[in-house]
């Protein structure tokens, strides 16, 4: 195994990646919903490691008026529809 060096260290492309500077984001106008789950942003996040309880899938629910969310946790992805459902009505 050769362990000499040629003298010059650079960085790598995930170290250079990042600490490379981004622009700022554009700043985009919002319209906040007026009303409690006019509008709603959903995550379903899966599969996950079997928890103790057997729960594999998580779903998160922020509500874009009170910006009050939820967490639920599923065993299947099959469940998630049901429990949007029960969560706006």
């Amino acid at each position: 195994m050769d362990l000499r060096g040629t003298g010059e260290l650079t960085p790598c492309n995930g170290c250079a990646k990042g600490k490379h500077h981004q622009a700022p984001f554009h700043q985009f106008a919002t319209n906040r919903a007026s009303e409690t789950i006019e509008q709603i942003h959903m995550d379903l996040q899966g599969p996950l490691d079997k928890s103790i309880l057997g729960y594999t899938y998580t779903l998160g629910v922020i509500g874009d008026h009170s910006r009050k969310g939820w967490k639920e946790f599923l065993r299947h992805k099959d469940e998630a529809p049901d429990l949007i459902k029960a969560l706006v009505q």
